[in-house]
């Protein structure tokens, strides 16, 4: 069983985290170059885990102000 401790630490690929953002596969590459995303390096392939997906949109939401 996954408890959300547990499931943050789940690693993810870099396809799979441009579908679950809705952007391509270069962009989320560009934020792991600028910093924006964290990864972790398996040999030659990386890794994104799923509370830096989480850590990246809490980041870039904007809370829109009164109308």
């Amino acid at each position: 069983m996954l408890t959300d401790e547990t499931n943050d630490l789940r690693c993810l690929k870099v396809m799979k985290v441009a579908e679950l953002l809705g952007i391509s596969r270069a962009q989320v590459y560009k934020l792991m170059e600028a910093g924006q995303l964290a990864y972790v390096k398996i040999g030659k392939s990386r890794r994104i885990r799923l509370d830096a997906v989480r850590g990246l949109v809490q980041q870039n939401t904007i809370q829109s102000g009164p109308a």
